[in-house]
């Protein structure tokens, strides 16, 4: 069966009380890698919750928080979680684009990968950022131009730094730090996730998980695991160089009553052991492992 969507801003249905269960998501894309030679950093994951915490949480691209979903025992949907983008490594005079991270689902909601880092190509167009959840960031030249985010997931690139759920990117003019991305206390504490990826140069990423920006030798930095966060762009020289980094896996947050629990139907997702939110009679679900899908089963009692 299908989700219902909640009609009232609702934080949660009391344990026992029969009827549909409030499923409250945080669902984020795995972000995209960076670029190699003047390598922009990678896009962050795709960045959408329902949690308002105390009525000052925001969804991506400084959007309000979207509406819950409900589920009856018995109904089924599919958990999906994306892939982060594979580093890039430099292999000629033209460089290599970063790879654009997967996307992430909960049944109704779709949190797409971040998009690619943008990388040096000889004074030729087609070394552009990619467009994704959020857009990954060009180049440092005329010939390159950053990715487009999407609408309620996360913010366009800029010259140099990746998108993220938060910022465009960094504070910096020239726009080459990370963006920075969003926190989120769907688990009971705060937490930062989504950050963009640092362009070459050894520009830092956002935070929440930006991985850092390398330079002609060095590598750039992997955005960090289970945050959907972007690469580190990298440089590279004739010959020979360093590789960028990769996107950070995305992750999906199921935050529901104690009373309700799931199961695995079909797929190859670890199903994890809920954890208790204090204070609350709700617990949540964090479901991890890029490239991982399953079906799961809700059960209540």
């Amino acid at each position: 069966m299908s989700a219902v969507a909640s009609m009232m801003a609702l934080t949660g249905s009391v344990s026992g009380v029969s009827g549909p269960a409030v499923f409250h998501f945080l669902v984020i894309g795995g972000g995209g890698s960076g670029g190699v030679r003047s390598g922009g950093g990678g896009g962050a994951g795709g960045y959408r919750t329902s949690w308002t915490g105390a009525g000052s949480e925001q969804s991506g691209r400084n959007s309000t928080p979207e509406t819950p979903l409900q589920f009856e025992a018995g109904d089924t949907f599919t958990v999906t979680v994306g892939a982060g983008g594979a580093a890039s490594t430099f292999t000629g005079n033209n460089g290599r684009p970063g790879n654009p991270g997967q996307s992430s689902v909960f049944a109704t909601i779709t949190s797409l990968g971040g998009g690619r880092g943008g990388h040096y190509r000889n004074n030729v167009r087609n070394s552009d950022g990619g467009d994704g959840g959020s857009g990954g960031g060009a180049a440092n030249n005329a010939y390159s131009q950053p990715g487009n985010g999407t609408a309620t997931q996360g913010h366009d690139g800029n010259r140099g730094g990746g998108g993220a759920g938060s910022a465009p990117t960094g504070t910096n003019p020239g726009g080459q730090f990370g963006g920075a991305g969003l926190t989120s206390t769907i688990t009971g504490s705060a937490v930062t996730r989504a950050g963009g990826g640092g362009y070459n140069n050894l520009y830092a990423g956002g935070s929440g998980g930006g991985g850092r920006g390398g330079s002609s030798q060095t590598p750039g930095t992997a955005g960090q695991a289970n945050t959907g966060s972007g690469g580190g762009g990298t440089g590279g020289t004739t010959g020979g160089g360093a590789s960028s980094g990769a996107g950070g896996s995305g992750v999906v947050f199921l935050r529901v009553p104690n009373n309700v629990t799931l199961t695995q139907t079909t797929g190859n997702l670890t199903v994890p052991t809920p954890v208790s939110i204090s204070g609350t009679n709700e617990h949540y679900y964090r479901f991890v492992g890029g490239g991982t899908s399953g079906t799961l089963q809700v059960n209540t009692s």
